[in-house]
């Protein structure tokens, strides 16, 4: 914050503009950070669906980790390689889903990146028809 202080002693008439585009770069960069939070969390709890499922591990692999992990211990250990990726893949999302023209129109509209009307009934179209259709070719 001592550096914002600074600029606004140093403010002359022709350099406040300088200030305000200061100001918008930290507003802006405090939604991106919120928008990875936000998808950082959503990602932890479809990471931790994972828990509810049993993982095949080949023998070699499960015959060594018996020996040292309970069967919990080893379905955690799971987790990690998991949310590693998500971490890394989510800071660079955040950093570069705009320069690709990606979106996430309701969590951008709910921190406040986006002003216009969010059309969810397309949303909600496109996802129902996604999930039947990623449904029946799972089902074959």
């Amino acid at each position: 914050m001592s550096w914002f202080l600074r600029e606004i002693e140093m403010c002359s008439p022709y350099s406040c503009n300088h200030i305000s585009h200061l100001l918008e770069n930290h507003q802006e960069l405090s939604q991106h950070k919120l928008l990875g939070i936000i998808l950082i969390i959503f990602g932890i709890i479809g990471i931790a669906s994972m828990l509810t499922m049993d993982i095949p591990l080949p023998p070699e692999a499960e015959a060594i980790l018996k020996d040292k992990f309970t069967a919990g211990q080893i379905k955690l250990l799971t987790l990690i390689n998991p949310t590693i990726l998500l971490i890394i893949f989510v800071v660079i999302g955040t950093i570069l889903y705009q320069k690709v023209n990606l979106k996430v129109p309701i969590i951008e509209k709910l921190i406040g990146i986006r002003d216009e009307k969010v059309k969810t009934t397309n949303i909600l179209n496109y996802g129902i028809l996604a999930g039947i259709l990623s449904g029946v070719l799972m089902y074959n």
